[in-house]
């Protein structure tokens, strides 16, 4: 080594100034940064064994950059400098790297062009810079010596680690171009779906589309359309799909075929430390049925419920809701639809006062940058993407995660950000929180529906008992709101005392009912019950009035919704 070269190499550097060499203004992440020596026993230059690895665990994870010519060195004071050994001959070292990385022998594929490699001077010799770009999913895993299991590697803090095998086998089957969700599972039948989900999603089917044909199937033939069951004529198998499975089924029943299948919501309005949540919904529970449709539909009330806007009304007219739930509901569809679930981490969808966060297992199938631009779908999971669809939820066009980013940032002035992990591999958006914004003071949007545009047909309920002619409940639905016949459709016979509440505050509100017609309209039979539980109260809240209150005990006496001062100032 030359006298000039030895001086140079007693120099360091900053990670700053390591950054302006190489044209960047980013800080240096060590799982996406790797600093080798590389000079060789000759001191010329050498492309170091331990590069191989590195490029094939960058390449399976996030890609990165490694640099040729550089030792990393960390002082006692815990800033990281980078000592400049330099490469006297780059020219020769990428020429070696380019004959290692096309043997097919030793790389199973070559990422790295020519526009990827720069030899960048520093001081007074060069370093060479070389991105290693993230593998497409088509593409992963990026193995060494013709074997993936044993010679898979990726990156995580501690550096180039060999991949487990079951990450690995899940690499293959992310690579193949089919959706995850389709396959046909031995020994499970309808009877393994739970039929309550089943009634309320062709409930929210019927709303949303009340003239389809597919509204006058049974239940069997319904779910075959939308690919909860379906049948493999080259295997002489018919079943549920791994999408009904997860759509439909009950808890027990999901976790027999998937393992780590978890779903949980956490919320916290609280100030107190000691309180880790103030409401949790998780599909272990056993109190409820644990799929993803019912979790859904609960999750997405509540993500809604705290934002200071149940209802909003002009007269007694609903407005349809705000831009920014549109965005909370297309990212709770997103990651259930783009979840692994066969990813040792749960769904987890988490509600603090300053933030949302929403986090799934499994990354992001296509780079953020490309999704950002939109137009492109590449769902995991298309068939349970198919099936949000179908009832109004969710983006099939390639759009959602534009929707994301446009709608949150114009409504609360701040950046949406998505991050990956990768033990376990997981990926998370976290949406912060403007407390002016989500009060109810942005600019409202109409709900996504858009087959709800002007005025819909009836309901109907049970359309084989309908020959040409509306039944009760038809003409009553008829009078409300098609936001307001969506919410109905979610009360059950176990619902929320809070929530029948709003509810039938919500029907009063456009439109003065009986008590037999809020029995009819929420399906409930023992009018006492509803009256004592429900009216009643409200009546002493003063949350509701009689119409007729010098006849009180009225067959025709009617229901109005007494608006607060807020309320009537929206």
């Amino acid at each position: 080594m030359s006298a000039d070269l030895q001086s140079s190499s007693l120099k360091n550097i900053s990670e700053s100034k390591l950054c302006e060499y190489m044209g960047t203004d980013k800080l240096i992440e060590k799982v996406t940064f790797e600093a080798k020596r590389a000079t060789g026993k000759s001191g010329n230059g050498q492309v170091p064994a331990d590069f191989y690895p590195t490029y094939s665990g960058m390449a399976n994870t996030l890609g990165g950059t490694v640099v040729f010519g550089l030792e990393e060195i960390h002082t006692k004071e815990g800033e990281t400098r980078f000592k400049v050994a330099g490469i006297k001959n780059p020219e020769k070292v990428i020429d070696q790297l380019f004959s290692t990385l096309n043997n097919r022998s030793k790389v199973s594929l070559n990422l790295i062009t020519n526009d990827h490699i720069k030899i960048v001077p520093v001081l007074d010799t060069s370093i060479i810079k070389i991105t290693i770009p993230r593998a497409e999913r088509e593409q992963k895993p990026i193995y060494l010596n013709q074997n993936p299991i044993n010679h898979t590697y990726i990156r995580n803090g501690s550096g180039d680690n060999l991949a487990r095998e079951e990450d690995v086998r899940l690499m293959i089957r992310e690579a193949s171009t089919q959706t995850t969700d389709a396959e046909i599972l031995k020994h499970y039948t309808i009877d393994d779906l739970n039929p309550q989900s089943v009634l309320a999603y062709r409930n929210l089917f019927r709303i949303t589309s009340p003239s389809h044909p597919w509204n006058e199937l049974n239940d069997e033939e319904f779910l075959q359309r939308i690919k909860a069951l379906n049948k493999d004529r080259s295997k002489n198998l018919s079943g549920i799909t791994k999408a009904g499975l997860l759509m439909f089924g009950s808890d027990q029943i999901i976790t027999d075929h998937f393992p780590y299948y978890h779903l949980d919501y956490l919320e916290k309005h609280s100030d107190n430390p000691k309180i880790r949540y103030d409401n949790k919904i998780s599909s272990g529970q056993g109190t409820w049925s644990g799929n993803i449709f019912d979790f859904f539909r609960e999750v997405n009330r509540k993500l809604l419920q705290n934002l200071d806007v149940p209802f909003r009304l002009r007269g007694r007219q609903r407005i349809d809701e705000p831009a920014y739930s549109e965005v909370l509901r297309e990212a709770l569809v997103n990651s259930l639809i783009h979840a692994d679930y066969t990813g040792s981490a749960p769904v987890k969808i988490e509600n603090y006062p300053e933030i949302f966060v929403f986090t799934n297992p499994g990354d992001m199938r296509r780079p953020l940058a490309l999704a950002k631009e939109g137009g492109i779908s590449d769902c995991r999971n298309r068939i349970l993407q198919s099936m949000f669809n179908h009832i109004g939820y969710g983006d099939q066009e390639g759009f959602g995660i534009v929707t994301i980013y446009e709608k949150w940032k114009q409504q609360t002035g701040d950046e949406p950000a998505y991050t990956e992990s990768s033990h376990p591999v997981m990926t998370t958006l976290t949406l912060k929180r403007n407390p002016v914004l989500l009060k109810g003071e942005a600019e409202p949007i109409k709900v996504k529906l858009e087959t709800l545009k002007g005025e819909v047909e009836p309901l109907k309920v049970k359309p084989e008992t309908l020959k040409g002619e509306a039944s009760e409940k038809d003409k009553l639905l008829t009078l409300l709101s098609n936001e307001t016949k969506i919410r109905i459709n979610e009360v059950g016979k176990r619902t929320n005392p809070e929530f029948m509440k709003e509810i039938i505050r919500e029907i009063c509100s456009q439109e003065d009912f009986t008590l037999d017609e809020l029995c009819i309209i929420l399906g409930r039979k023992n009018r006492t019950t509803l009256y004592d539980n429900y009216i009643k109260k409200m009546l002493n809240e003063k949350k509701l009035i009689k119409t007729n209150p010098d006849k009180p005990t009225s067959p025709n006496q009617k229901y109005k919704t007494v608006l607060s001062q807020k309320e009537k100032s929206k």
